[in-house]
């Protein structure tokens, strides 16, 4: 593979859906995670926040062709058929398809970043073709308060005998794949900001890592308490940013009850996560979270730990010493 498509990988493979073009990853669902934690009753975990969603103002195609490799990706026909796909599910509206009666718009840009690149090797005659979209929602009043965000990465190898079309229109059609894909993210993820408290707690079972942390960050900001104990759970994931994403939502719901799974998470090489705890404790407070960050000012082994325990309970004292 040329260099190009292995940095065009590397790039975006983070946090991106991948897939064939024509066969999106597929996602089975897991149990949820549970502590021993008795989680708080929640009477309001069920209550629907008032509907708002995105009346969209335009679609923004945005590619970056490779060097000297540009190919005609058809950026109008691409927004007119993603903006069909968005509206028509009820989630997005636009000037001429209104959302749902009760329901309140928000006017917001949809912005999608394309990226793509494809190899013919003239030996094999074997084509592979690349495509990476970042889909997002951009909300005209400036706020960056839960932007609906998909990334999705595509790629296919085809031998002559597979190919029924020229290089050109093998990328587009895959552009356009991943793009409808993207669109379906987009779609899912504004479900969830609506979601009752039992549909997120299913969400957070399944095994697409994105699609839990925006689950995570609907229940944090949300405050659904009811979902603590599941919460504590994904403390446990076997991926990083499915663990900070729960470090972050335990935060946001405020529950002191936290603090002591987020020092057993410590694994006290891993320094990053071990700043993400420190910074997580301050946070909630508490006679434990005290206790510890004594601890790691008094007894870590490296100074940046040292300082950021030191910093976090100065920062506990001043909220304390608020009148």
């Amino acid at each position: 593979m040329r260099p190009a498509l292995v940095l065009l990988v590397a790039a975006m493979a983070l946090g991106c859906k991948s897939g064939q073009e024509s066969e999106p990853s597929k996602k089975s669902p897991a149990p949820a995670p549970a502590s021993a934690v008795s989680a708080p009753t929640d009477a309001a975990a069920k209550v629907k926040p008032k509907p708002r969603r995105a009346m969209l103002d335009s679609i923004a195609i945005l590619p970056d062709h490779p060097s000297k490799r540009k190919l005609e990706i058809y950026p109008e026909r691409l927004a007119k058929v993603l903006g069909k796909e968005l509206t028509d599910t009820d989630w997005f509206g636009a000037e001429t398809r209104p959302l749902p009666a009760g329901v309140e718009g928000r006017k917001a840009t949809i912005r999608v970043r394309i990226k793509y690149d494809y190899e013919l090797d003239k030996r094999t005659s074997i084509l592979v073709t690349l495509t990476a979209v970042d889909a997002e929602v951009i909300w005209e009043d400036g706020g960056g308060d839960m932007r609906p965000r998909e990334k999705v990465l595509l790629k296919r190898t085809m031998t002559k005998k597979q190919r029924t079309m020229d290089v050109a229109e093998h990328v587009a059609e895959q552009i356009a794949a991943a793009v409808m894909l993207a669109g379906k993210g987009l779609v899912e993820k504004a479900k969830l900001l609506e979601a009752d408290r039992d549909r997120l707690l299913i969400v957070m079972g399944k095994l697409d890592d994105d699609i839990v942390m925006w689950a995570l960050a609907v229940a944090g900001q949300r405050k659904i308490q009811s979902l603590f104990d599941t919460v504590v759970g994904l403390l446990k994931s076997k991926h990083r940013n499915v663990r900070e994403a729960a470090v972050g939502c335990l935060i946001e719901l405020g529950d002191r009850r936290a603090v002591p799974h987020l020092t057993k998470l410590v694994k006290f090489r891993d320094h990053r996560l071990l700043i993400i705890v420190i910074d997580a404790v301050a946070s909630l407070g508490g006679q434990e979270a005290v206790e510890f960050l004594d601890f790691l000012k008094s007894g870590h082994g490296t100074s940046e730990v040292r300082d950021a325990a030191s910093q976090a309970l100065k920062r506990m004292q001043r909220t304390v010493a608020k009148p």
